[in-house]
């Protein structure tokens, strides 16, 4: 995750292993994906909301998803 927008980055020496996870939500693979911060400028600056799906939060994927290796590494502050 990233920021407020949550764009997903999965960097992997076996990318094929995460193809299973990916195809149950019909998330497809991008090379070179438009997200929100490319459409934001100072004139429209876009907005964000929490969404919460069954009590879950983005921040529950880790605990979620830990059965097929994910896991938190790191958390930053916003730049």
């Amino acid at each position: 995750m990233r920021d407020k927008y949550n764009v997903v980055v999965l960097l992997s020496d076996n990318i094929e292993k995460y193809t299973e996870l990916f195809d149950l939500r019909d998330a497809h693979r991008c090379e070179s994906c438009v997200t929100a911060w490319d459409t934001f400028s100072y004139e429209i600056p876009g907005e964000c909301k929490k969404i919460t799906v069954n009590v879950k939060t983005v921040y529950d994927l880790p605990d979620e998803l830990k059965s097929i290796g994910m896991y938190f590494a790191e958390r930053r502050e916003a730049y």
